[in-house]
Protein backbone atom coordinates (compact mmCIF):
# COMPACT_ATOMS: atom_id res chain seq x y z
CA UNK A 1 0.00 0.00 0.00
CA UNK A 2 2.30 2.50 1.17
CA UNK A 3 4.94 1.47 -1.97
CA UNK A 4 1.56 2.31 -4.26
CA UNK A 5 0.99 5.96 -2.78
CA UNK A 6 4.42 6.88 -3.03
CA UNK A 7 4.46 5.70 -6.62
CA UNK A 8 1.15 7.74 -7.37
CA UNK A 9 2.57 11.01 -5.70
CA UNK A 10 5.78 10.37 -7.40
CA UNK A 11 3.53 10.62 -10.73
CA UNK A 12 1.86 12.74 -9.31
CA UNK A 13 4.92 15.97 -9.35
CA UNK A 14 6.33 14.41 -12.63
CA UNK A 15 2.78 15.88 -14.09
CA UNK A 16 3.39 19.56 -12.31
CA UNK A 17 7.07 19.77 -13.47
CA UNK A 18 5.81 18.92 -17.01
CA UNK A 19 2.83 21.94 -17.46
CA UNK A 20 5.27 23.62 -19.45
CA UNK A 21 5.03 20.84 -22.13
CA UNK A 22 1.67 19.69 -21.50
CA UNK A 23 0.34 18.48 -24.99
CA UNK A 24 -1.36 21.58 -26.67
CA UNK A 25 -3.43 18.92 -28.63
CA UNK A 26 -5.86 16.39 -27.07
CA UNK A 27 -5.97 14.21 -29.43
CA UNK A 28 -7.12 10.04 -29.39
CA UNK A 29 -3.56 9.35 -29.44
CA UNK A 30 -2.23 11.12 -26.58
CA UNK A 31 -4.66 10.46 -23.82
CA UNK A 32 -4.34 9.04 -20.74
CA UNK A 33 -4.95 5.29 -20.66
CA UNK A 34 -6.83 2.81 -17.74
CA UNK A 35 -3.93 0.89 -15.96
CA UNK A 36 -5.14 -2.16 -16.83
CA UNK A 37 -3.71 -3.76 -20.13
CA UNK A 38 -6.46 -3.37 -22.72
CA UNK A 39 -7.31 -6.25 -25.47
CA UNK A 40 -9.61 -4.75 -27.36
CA UNK A 41 -9.87 -0.83 -26.89
CA UNK A 42 -9.69 2.72 -28.40
CA UNK A 43 -7.14 2.62 -25.48
CA UNK A 44 -3.16 1.02 -25.45
CA UNK A 45 -2.17 -0.79 -22.51
CA UNK A 46 -0.92 0.61 -20.15
CA UNK A 47 0.78 -0.55 -16.72
CA UNK A 48 0.09 1.52 -14.07
CA UNK A 49 -3.45 1.24 -11.73
CA UNK A 50 -6.16 3.67 -11.46
CA UNK A 51 -5.66 5.96 -14.71
CA UNK A 52 -8.11 6.62 -17.18
CA UNK A 53 -8.71 6.18 -20.77
CA UNK A 54 -9.15 8.97 -22.78
CA UNK A 55 -8.78 7.07 -26.36
CA UNK A 56 -5.80 5.15 -28.95
CA UNK A 57 -2.33 6.79 -27.95
CA UNK A 58 -0.48 4.98 -30.32
CA UNK A 59 1.14 7.41 -33.19
CA UNK A 60 2.61 10.11 -30.92
CA UNK A 61 3.81 12.28 -31.16
CA UNK A 62 0.44 14.44 -30.95
CA UNK A 63 -0.67 16.96 -33.94
CA UNK A 64 0.07 20.41 -33.36
CA UNK A 65 2.64 19.53 -31.05
CA UNK A 66 5.64 17.08 -30.07
CA UNK A 67 4.35 14.95 -26.97
CA UNK A 68 8.40 15.52 -25.43
CA UNK A 69 7.71 12.26 -23.34
CA UNK A 70 9.90 13.15 -20.67
CA UNK A 71 7.17 13.72 -17.71
CA UNK A 72 7.00 9.79 -16.91
CA UNK A 73 7.75 9.77 -13.13
CA UNK A 74 9.10 6.49 -11.11
CA UNK A 75 5.55 4.83 -11.48
CA UNK A 76 6.20 3.32 -15.12
CA UNK A 77 3.33 4.29 -17.50
CA UNK A 78 1.34 6.67 -15.65
CA UNK A 79 0.92 10.28 -18.30
CA UNK A 80 -0.94 11.99 -16.21
CA UNK A 81 -1.56 15.38 -17.87
CA UNK A 82 -2.34 17.83 -14.82
CA UNK A 83 -0.64 20.15 -13.03
CA UNK A 84 -0.81 18.16 -9.22
CA UNK A 85 2.83 18.07 -8.10
CA UNK A 86 3.98 15.63 -5.01
CA UNK A 87 5.50 15.54 -2.19
CA UNK A 88 9.06 15.85 -2.08
CA UNK A 89 11.64 12.87 -2.36
CA UNK A 90 14.32 12.45 -0.62
CA UNK A 91 15.67 9.21 -1.73
CA UNK A 92 18.20 8.36 -3.95
CA UNK A 93 18.01 6.98 -7.29
CA UNK A 94 15.22 8.84 -9.10
CA UNK A 95 14.68 9.54 -12.78
CA UNK A 96 15.55 12.94 -14.29
CA UNK A 97 12.05 13.53 -14.57
CA UNK A 98 10.69 12.60 -11.35
CA UNK A 99 13.57 14.22 -9.42
CA UNK A 100 12.26 17.11 -6.99
CA UNK A 101 13.74 20.61 -7.59
CA UNK A 102 12.02 22.55 -4.53
CA UNK A 103 13.09 25.88 -6.43
CA UNK A 104 11.21 25.09 -9.56
CA UNK A 105 8.21 22.83 -8.67
CA UNK A 106 4.84 25.13 -8.41
CA UNK A 107 4.06 25.93 -4.79
CA UNK A 108 0.03 25.49 -5.77
CA UNK A 109 -2.58 27.94 -3.32
CA UNK A 110 -3.53 26.67 -0.29
CA UNK A 111 -7.39 26.26 0.10
CA UNK A 112 -7.91 25.24 3.63
CA UNK A 113 -6.98 20.91 3.77
CA UNK A 114 -6.70 21.46 -0.41
CA UNK A 115 -4.13 22.95 -2.58
CA UNK A 116 -4.55 24.44 -5.99
CA UNK A 117 -2.92 24.37 -9.24
CA UNK A 118 -4.09 26.31 -11.86
CA UNK A 119 -1.81 27.08 -15.07
CA UNK A 120 -2.20 28.56 -18.41
CA UNK A 121 -0.17 27.76 -21.62
CA UNK A 122 0.10 29.11 -25.01
CA UNK A 123 1.83 27.94 -27.58
CA UNK A 124 2.76 28.18 -31.36
CA UNK A 125 3.62 25.92 -34.09
CA UNK A 126 4.62 24.83 -37.50
CA UNK A 127 2.95 21.21 -39.26
CA UNK A 128 4.27 20.61 -42.73
CA UNK A 129 1.23 18.39 -43.16
CA UNK A 130 -1.44 19.38 -41.62
CA UNK A 131 -4.07 17.04 -43.27
CA UNK A 132 -1.08 13.82 -43.40
CA UNK A 133 -1.33 13.37 -46.54
CA UNK A 134 1.34 11.79 -49.28
CA UNK A 135 1.55 15.55 -50.44
CA UNK A 136 0.51 17.74 -47.64
CA UNK A 137 0.35 21.30 -47.17
CA UNK A 138 1.70 23.38 -44.32
CA UNK A 139 0.27 25.56 -41.51
CA UNK A 140 1.08 27.54 -38.53
CA UNK A 141 -0.90 27.44 -35.71
CA UNK A 142 -1.53 28.72 -31.80
CA UNK A 143 -2.60 27.17 -28.59
CA UNK A 144 -4.30 28.69 -25.58
CA UNK A 145 -4.74 25.76 -22.72
CA UNK A 146 -5.92 26.77 -19.11
CA UNK A 147 -5.23 23.75 -16.46
CA UNK A 148 -6.41 23.58 -12.94
CA UNK A 149 -6.30 20.61 -10.36
CA UNK A 150 -7.14 20.56 -6.74
CA UNK A 151 -5.40 18.08 -4.77
CA UNK A 152 -6.27 17.42 -0.84
CA UNK A 153 -3.79 17.06 1.94
CA UNK A 154 -4.98 15.10 4.06
CA UNK A 155 -3.16 12.42 5.82
CA UNK A 156 -5.12 9.32 5.38
CA UNK A 157 -7.02 8.91 2.08
CA UNK A 158 -7.18 11.54 -0.66
CA UNK A 159 -9.24 13.18 -3.33
CA UNK A 160 -8.42 15.21 -6.73
CA UNK A 161 -10.14 17.15 -9.20
CA UNK A 162 -8.06 18.01 -12.49
CA UNK A 163 -9.22 19.48 -15.81
CA UNK A 164 -8.68 22.02 -19.16
CA UNK A 165 -9.80 23.42 -21.38
CA UNK A 166 -7.82 23.63 -24.78
CA UNK A 167 -8.37 25.82 -28.03
CA UNK A 168 -5.71 25.21 -31.15
CA UNK A 169 -6.58 27.68 -34.14
CA UNK A 170 -4.60 27.08 -37.31
CA UNK A 171 -3.59 30.32 -39.56
CA UNK A 172 -5.24 29.08 -42.86
CA UNK A 173 -6.66 25.73 -42.51
CA UNK A 174 -9.02 27.07 -40.19
CA UNK A 175 -10.76 23.50 -40.35
CA UNK A 176 -8.13 22.01 -37.83
CA UNK A 177 -9.23 24.79 -34.92
CA UNK A 178 -10.99 23.37 -31.98
CA UNK A 179 -11.33 22.74 -28.50
CA UNK A 180 -10.90 19.99 -26.43
CA UNK A 181 -11.73 19.71 -23.10
CA UNK A 182 -11.34 16.93 -19.79
CA UNK A 183 -12.47 16.75 -16.10
CA UNK A 184 -11.40 14.32 -13.50
CA UNK A 185 -12.10 13.51 -10.45
CA UNK A 186 -10.12 10.67 -8.67
CA UNK A 187 -10.18 9.08 -4.88
CA UNK A 188 -9.11 6.84 -2.89
CA UNK A 189 -10.50 5.19 0.93
CA UNK A 190 -7.69 3.97 2.89
CA UNK A 191 -9.71 0.77 4.30
CA UNK A 192 -6.61 0.14 6.51
CA UNK A 193 -2.58 0.36 6.48
CA UNK A 194 -2.39 -2.83 4.06
CA UNK A 195 -6.05 -2.03 1.98
CA UNK A 196 -7.60 0.97 -0.33
CA UNK A 197 -10.25 1.36 -2.92
CA UNK A 198 -10.15 3.75 -5.53
CA UNK A 199 -12.72 4.95 -7.75
CA UNK A 200 -12.36 7.72 -10.58
CA UNK A 201 -14.69 9.22 -12.97
CA UNK A 202 -14.29 11.52 -16.41
CA UNK A 203 -15.35 13.17 -19.20
CA UNK A 204 -14.01 14.70 -21.96
CA UNK A 205 -14.20 15.88 -25.76
CA UNK A 206 -10.64 14.87 -28.03
CA UNK A 207 -9.95 14.90 -31.47
CA UNK A 208 -9.19 11.78 -33.77
CA UNK A 209 -5.63 11.76 -34.64
CA UNK A 210 -5.06 12.57 -38.17
CA UNK A 211 -3.10 9.60 -40.00
CA UNK A 212 -3.38 7.14 -37.22
CA UNK A 213 -4.49 3.67 -37.68
CA UNK A 214 -8.12 4.60 -36.64
CA UNK A 215 -8.41 7.46 -39.20
CA UNK A 216 -8.98 5.63 -42.86
CA UNK A 217 -11.28 8.74 -44.39
CA UNK A 218 -10.25 12.01 -45.16
CA UNK A 219 -12.82 14.63 -43.11
CA UNK A 220 -13.23 18.23 -43.61
CA UNK A 221 -12.00 18.66 -40.08
CA UNK A 222 -10.79 15.67 -37.54
CA UNK A 223 -12.93 13.72 -36.35
CA UNK A 224 -14.57 14.73 -32.46
CA UNK A 225 -15.42 12.11 -29.93
CA UNK A 226 -16.63 12.16 -26.10
CA UNK A 227 -15.44 9.77 -23.46
CA UNK A 228 -17.20 9.46 -20.45
CA UNK A 229 -15.81 6.46 -18.07
CA UNK A 230 -15.53 5.52 -14.79
CA UNK A 231 -13.01 2.85 -12.89
CA UNK A 232 -13.30 1.03 -9.38
CA UNK A 233 -10.48 -0.25 -7.94
CA UNK A 234 -9.58 -2.51 -4.68
CA UNK A 235 -5.93 -3.64 -3.34
CA UNK A 236 -5.19 -5.90 -0.88
CA UNK A 237 -2.13 -6.99 0.93
CA UNK A 238 -1.08 -10.07 2.53
CA UNK A 239 2.66 -9.83 3.60
CA UNK A 240 4.75 -10.25 0.57
CA UNK A 241 1.57 -10.47 -1.81
CA UNK A 242 -0.14 -8.26 -2.96
CA UNK A 243 -4.10 -7.76 -4.84
CA UNK A 244 -6.11 -6.04 -7.18
CA UNK A 245 -9.01 -6.03 -8.41
CA UNK A 246 -10.14 -3.45 -11.26
CA UNK A 247 -13.31 -2.71 -13.20
CA UNK A 248 -13.70 0.05 -15.84
CA UNK A 249 -16.77 1.13 -17.99
CA UNK A 250 -16.60 3.86 -20.76
CA UNK A 251 -18.65 5.04 -23.87
CA UNK A 252 -17.70 6.55 -26.84
CA UNK A 253 -19.68 8.78 -28.81
CA UNK A 254 -18.05 10.47 -32.40
CA UNK A 255 -19.63 13.27 -33.77
CA UNK A 256 -20.25 13.25 -37.30
CA UNK A 257 -17.96 14.96 -39.99
CA UNK A 258 -17.80 15.87 -43.59
CA UNK A 259 -15.51 15.27 -46.52
CA UNK A 260 -13.53 18.12 -48.24
CA UNK A 261 -16.37 18.46 -50.42
CA UNK A 262 -18.76 18.97 -48.07
CA UNK A 263 -20.83 15.59 -48.30
CA UNK A 264 -21.93 14.34 -44.90
CA UNK A 265 -20.13 11.46 -43.24
CA UNK A 266 -21.94 9.28 -40.80
CA UNK A 267 -20.22 8.29 -37.64
CA UNK A 268 -22.47 6.83 -35.76
CA UNK A 269 -21.39 3.47 -36.41
CA UNK A 270 -18.46 3.79 -34.46
CA UNK A 271 -20.17 4.49 -30.90
CA UNK A 272 -19.21 2.00 -28.71
CA UNK A 273 -18.99 0.95 -24.71
CA UNK A 274 -15.81 -0.65 -23.30
CA UNK A 275 -16.20 -2.77 -20.08
CA UNK A 276 -13.40 -4.34 -19.05
CA UNK A 277 -11.97 -6.46 -15.93
CA UNK A 278 -8.28 -7.00 -14.68
CA UNK A 279 -7.05 -9.37 -11.72
CA UNK A 280 -3.37 -8.76 -10.26
CA UNK A 281 -0.71 -10.98 -7.86
CA UNK A 282 2.31 -9.71 -7.29
CA UNK A 283 4.83 -11.08 -4.91
CA UNK A 284 7.43 -8.91 -3.36
CA UNK A 285 10.77 -10.16 -2.86
CA UNK A 286 11.56 -7.57 -0.04
CA UNK A 287 12.97 -4.24 -1.03
CA UNK A 288 13.84 -5.95 -4.49
CA UNK A 289 11.47 -6.68 -7.91
CA UNK A 290 7.64 -7.47 -7.37
CA UNK A 291 6.49 -10.95 -9.50
CA UNK A 292 3.42 -10.53 -10.97
CA UNK A 293 0.65 -12.40 -12.87
CA UNK A 294 -2.21 -10.36 -14.40
CA UNK A 295 -5.42 -11.33 -16.29
CA UNK A 296 -7.78 -8.58 -18.12
CA UNK A 297 -11.13 -9.42 -20.03
CA UNK A 298 -12.43 -6.94 -22.35
CA UNK A 299 -16.23 -6.62 -23.86
CA UNK A 300 -16.36 -4.13 -26.55
CA UNK A 301 -20.21 -3.49 -27.95
CA UNK A 302 -21.32 -0.98 -30.69
CA UNK A 303 -24.45 0.86 -30.43
CA UNK A 304 -24.98 0.25 -34.04
CA UNK A 305 -25.31 -2.96 -35.75
CA UNK A 306 -23.25 -1.26 -39.30
CA UNK A 307 -21.54 -2.77 -42.09
CA UNK A 308 -21.40 -6.04 -43.46
CA UNK A 309 -19.64 -7.80 -40.31
CA UNK A 310 -20.55 -7.66 -36.97
CA UNK A 311 -17.74 -5.59 -34.74
CA UNK A 312 -18.48 -6.39 -31.34
CA UNK A 313 -16.09 -8.76 -29.65
CA UNK A 314 -13.96 -9.78 -26.25
CA UNK A 315 -10.85 -9.83 -25.43
CA UNK A 316 -8.20 -11.84 -22.82
CA UNK A 317 -5.05 -11.12 -21.65
CA UNK A 318 -2.63 -12.71 -19.57
CA UNK A 319 0.86 -11.49 -18.73
CA UNK A 320 3.46 -12.89 -16.18
CA UNK A 321 6.55 -10.85 -15.33
CA UNK A 322 8.25 -8.28 -13.28
CA UNK A 323 7.69 -5.42 -12.03
CA UNK A 324 8.80 -2.09 -9.54
CA UNK A 325 12.62 -1.82 -8.69
CA UNK A 326 13.89 -4.63 -10.74
CA UNK A 327 17.66 -4.28 -10.01
CA UNK A 328 18.74 -1.04 -8.01
CA UNK A 329 19.32 1.11 -11.60
CA UNK A 330 16.33 -0.76 -13.71
CA UNK A 331 12.86 0.32 -13.02
CA UNK A 332 9.66 -0.13 -14.36
CA UNK A 333 7.36 -2.88 -15.53
CA UNK A 334 8.01 -6.14 -17.80
CA UNK A 335 5.52 -8.60 -18.64
CA UNK A 336 4.91 -11.75 -21.63
CA UNK A 337 1.86 -13.94 -22.15
CA UNK A 338 -0.36 -14.05 -24.36
CA UNK A 339 -4.21 -11.94 -26.17
CA UNK A 340 -6.50 -13.51 -27.48
CA UNK A 341 -10.06 -11.52 -29.67
CA UNK A 342 -12.58 -13.23 -30.03
CA UNK A 343 -14.82 -12.13 -32.32
CA UNK A 344 -18.63 -12.36 -32.49
CA UNK A 345 -18.83 -12.04 -36.22
CA UNK A 346 -19.76 -15.95 -36.96
CA UNK A 347 -17.29 -15.95 -39.89
CA UNK A 348 -14.42 -14.10 -38.67
CA UNK A 349 -12.20 -16.57 -36.83
CA UNK A 350 -10.79 -15.78 -33.73
CA UNK A 351 -7.20 -14.32 -33.24
CA UNK A 352 -4.48 -15.27 -30.56
CA UNK A 353 -1.05 -13.99 -30.47
CA UNK A 354 2.14 -13.22 -28.32
CA UNK A 355 1.48 -10.48 -26.09
CA UNK A 356 3.99 -8.28 -24.19
CA UNK A 357 4.15 -5.17 -22.51
CA UNK A 358 7.45 -2.97 -21.17
CA UNK A 359 7.67 0.13 -19.75
CA UNK A 360 11.01 0.35 -17.98
CA UNK A 361 13.70 3.63 -16.93
CA UNK A 362 17.45 2.43 -16.96
CA UNK A 363 19.15 5.28 -14.62
CA UNK A 364 22.74 5.59 -16.68
CA UNK A 365 23.54 8.22 -14.12
CA UNK A 366 22.11 10.46 -11.60
CA UNK A 367 21.88 13.00 -15.04
CA UNK A 368 20.64 10.70 -17.57
CA UNK A 369 17.97 8.19 -17.62
CA UNK A 370 16.95 5.71 -20.78
CA UNK A 371 13.15 5.11 -21.34
CA UNK A 372 11.94 2.27 -23.36
CA UNK A 373 8.64 0.65 -23.71
CA UNK A 374 6.58 -1.86 -25.70
CA UNK A 375 3.50 -3.27 -25.95
CA UNK A 376 1.26 -5.60 -28.03
CA UNK A 377 -3.00 -5.20 -28.22
CA UNK A 378 -5.83 -5.55 -30.71
CA UNK A 379 -6.87 -1.51 -31.28
CA UNK A 380 -10.07 -0.47 -32.47
CA UNK A 381 -10.24 1.16 -36.25
CA UNK A 382 -12.64 3.22 -38.12
CA UNK A 383 -13.69 0.38 -40.36
CA UNK A 384 -17.22 -1.20 -40.73
CA UNK A 385 -15.30 -4.30 -42.97
CA UNK A 386 -13.18 -4.95 -40.16
CA UNK A 387 -13.25 -5.06 -36.34
CA UNK A 388 -9.54 -4.66 -35.26
CA UNK A 389 -5.98 -4.42 -36.43
CA UNK A 390 -3.15 -6.32 -34.33
CA UNK A 391 -0.91 -3.46 -33.06
CA UNK A 392 2.55 -3.57 -31.96
CA UNK A 393 5.04 -0.47 -30.24
CA UNK A 394 8.40 0.38 -29.45
CA UNK A 395 9.66 3.32 -27.93
CA UNK A 396 12.71 4.61 -26.92
CA UNK A 397 14.03 7.87 -25.14
CA UNK A 398 16.73 9.52 -23.28
CA UNK A 399 15.98 12.38 -20.55
CA UNK A 400 19.41 14.10 -19.84
CA UNK A 401 19.43 17.01 -17.01
CA UNK A 402 21.91 19.32 -18.77
CA UNK A 403 21.61 21.98 -16.03
CA UNK A 404 19.48 21.84 -12.47
CA UNK A 405 16.76 23.58 -14.56
CA UNK A 406 17.39 22.64 -18.39
CA UNK A 407 16.22 19.00 -19.17
CA UNK A 408 17.14 17.15 -22.89
CA UNK A 409 14.67 14.94 -23.92
CA UNK A 410 14.70 12.55 -27.34
CA UNK A 411 13.00 9.24 -28.40
CA UNK A 412 12.52 7.23 -31.60
CA UNK A 413 9.29 5.42 -32.26
CA UNK A 414 7.82 2.55 -34.16
CA UNK A 415 4.55 1.42 -35.08
CA UNK A 416 3.05 -1.44 -36.49
CA UNK A 417 -0.52 -2.43 -37.49
CA UNK A 418 -2.00 -5.65 -38.94
CA UNK A 419 -6.29 -4.90 -39.32
CA UNK A 420 -8.20 -7.94 -39.07
CA UNK A 421 -9.27 -10.01 -42.19
CA UNK A 422 -7.72 -7.84 -45.04
CA UNK A 423 -4.37 -8.31 -46.32
CA UNK A 424 -3.63 -4.75 -44.96
CA UNK A 425 -0.18 -3.86 -42.55
CA UNK A 426 0.66 -0.36 -42.36
CA UNK A 427 4.13 0.59 -40.43
CA UNK A 428 5.85 3.81 -39.56
CA UNK A 429 8.49 5.55 -37.12
CA UNK A 430 8.68 8.48 -35.52
CA UNK A 431 11.54 10.86 -33.98
CA UNK A 432 11.58 13.80 -31.97
CA UNK A 433 13.64 16.15 -29.46
CA UNK A 434 13.18 18.82 -26.70
CA UNK A 435 13.73 20.91 -24.41
CA UNK A 436 12.56 22.12 -21.41
CA UNK A 437 13.89 25.48 -19.05
CA UNK A 438 12.15 25.75 -15.92
CA UNK A 439 12.81 29.41 -15.24
CA UNK A 440 11.11 29.74 -11.61
CA UNK A 441 8.36 28.31 -9.71
CA UNK A 442 5.91 30.63 -11.90
CA UNK A 443 7.14 30.09 -15.33
CA UNK A 444 8.71 27.60 -17.49
CA UNK A 445 9.44 27.21 -21.74
CA UNK A 446 9.71 24.18 -24.06
CA UNK A 447 10.29 23.79 -27.22
CA UNK A 448 10.21 20.68 -29.36
CA UNK A 449 10.43 19.16 -33.09
CA UNK A 450 9.06 16.17 -34.54
CA UNK A 451 9.31 13.72 -37.44
CA UNK A 452 6.34 11.67 -38.57
CA UNK A 453 6.42 8.49 -41.56
CA UNK A 454 4.10 6.00 -42.39
CA UNK A 455 3.77 3.69 -45.07
CA UNK A 456 1.27 1.41 -45.81
CA UNK A 457 -0.39 -1.41 -48.53
CA UNK A 458 -3.55 -2.56 -49.38
CA UNK A 459 -7.50 -0.93 -49.66
CA UNK A 460 -10.64 -0.90 -47.26
CA UNK A 461 -13.23 -0.15 -49.85
CA UNK A 462 -11.46 1.26 -52.09
CA UNK A 463 -9.73 3.52 -49.10
CA UNK A 464 -5.69 3.40 -48.37
CA UNK A 465 -5.90 1.88 -45.55
CA UNK A 466 -3.05 3.39 -43.97
CA UNK A 467 -1.87 6.73 -45.76
CA UNK A 468 1.58 7.17 -46.85
CA UNK A 469 2.69 9.80 -45.87
CA UNK A 470 5.55 12.06 -44.47
CA UNK A 471 5.36 15.11 -41.21
CA UNK A 472 6.91 17.50 -39.15
CA UNK A 473 6.02 19.87 -36.41
CA UNK A 474 7.98 21.97 -34.32
CA UNK A 475 6.26 24.07 -31.35
CA UNK A 476 7.80 26.68 -28.77
CA UNK A 477 5.52 27.72 -25.36
CA UNK A 478 5.69 28.86 -21.96
CA UNK A 479 3.49 27.94 -19.11
CA UNK A 480 2.87 30.69 -16.32
CA UNK A 481 1.78 29.08 -12.87
CA UNK A 482 0.91 31.39 -9.43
Amino acid sequence: MRHRTQGRRSALFVAGLAVGAIPGVVTAQDQVADGTPAILSETAPQATPLTLPGGDRSDAPAIGTGSLALPRGDVIGFRNDSVLPSAKRTVNGVTVAARSRPEFDPSGIQLGSFTLFPALTARGGYDSNVYVQQDGVSDAYGILRADVALKSNWGRNSLSFDGYVNERAYSKFVTESGITYRGRVRSRYDIAEDSAISADVQHERAFVRRGGTGDLILTRQPVRYTLTSGQLSGTKEFGHLTTQLTGFAGRYNYEDAERPTGEPVDQQYRDYSLYRGSAELGYRTGAGPIFFLSATGDMRRFRLPRGPILRDADGIEVLGGVSSEITPLLRGRLGLGYIYADFKDPNIESRGALGFQADLDYLVTELTTVKFSAQRYFQNVAAAVSPAALATEFDIGVDHELLRNVILSSSLSYRQSKFVILDTTSKGYGLEGGVRWLVSKHLRADASASYRNRKGNGEILGIPAARTFNQLQATFGFTITP
